[in-house]
């Protein structure tokens, strides 16, 4: 009788990990772009970044 297994060892990434890298991109570049845009437009820049880090993840 034959067995169907998984290969020893299966190197599987934690979903947390893989979303771990995007999140961080998108949270720089919000740092990024709240750091070049005048100080009136700072919150509304924080807002969006914030946003769009949420639906990267």
């Amino acid at each position: 009788m034959v067995s169907v297994q998984s290969p020893p060892g299966g190197r599987e990434v934690p979903y947390a990990r893989v979303l771990l890298l995007p999140a961080m991109l998108m949270a720089a570049a919000t740092g990024a772009a709240v750091a070049s845009v005048t100080p009136p437009a700072r919150p509304a820049v924080t807002w969006c970044g914030a946003v769009a880090t949420l639906m990267v993840i």
